[in-house]
């Protein structure tokens, strides 16, 4: 993981631990709330990469293409 990478996954880390604490900022959220729509766009541009990185057969990356076309 890059260096740019492991910051990234450290902030998350951080949050992930606040919103399952008893953190009243975080209380009656969903999972999806303390992340920002970056998250998503970040997770969308690193997806080719964590692809590669897993032992899914073609017909499974096929799928996944299919179903994230717009």
């Amino acid at each position: 993981m890059s260096t740019v990478g492991a910051g990234v996954a450290s902030k998350y880390a951080d949050i992930h631990k606040k919103w399952m604490s008893e953190d009243p900022d975080y209380q009656g959220k969903t999972a999806g709330d303390p992340y920002e729509p970056g998250h998503l766009e970040r997770l969308l541009v690193s997806l080719p990469e964590l692809v590669a990185q897993t032992n899914m057969d073609q017909q499974a990356v096929n799928r996944l293409r299919e179903e994230l076309v717009l």
